[in-house]
């Protein structure tokens, strides 16, 4: 079900021109199944992209580290 909503999406934001926001409007009905899962994503998602690009940037001072410490031995 999800490949296929996943799908769906893409098809009709790439059919219609339309960005993701006009795409919610269209298709999300007050208080239904659309705009109960954009409550979650809009909830939960900018602590996750905050916890995924820390992490990111963690790893990538990490490796500059190591990759600094071998160039001078």
């Amino acid at each position: 079900m999800l490949s296929e909503t996943l799908t769906g999406t893409a098809l009709l934001i790439s059919e219609k021109k339309i960005d993701f926001l006009e795409l919610i409007d269209e298709v999300a009905t007050k208080g239904g199944t659309t705009e109960g899962g954009v409550d979650v994503l809009n909830t939960m998602l900018p602590e996750v992209y905050k916890n995924m690009f820390e992490k990111m940037i963690e790893r990538q001072n990490t490796r500059k580290k190591k990759y600094f410490f071998l160039e001078i031995c």
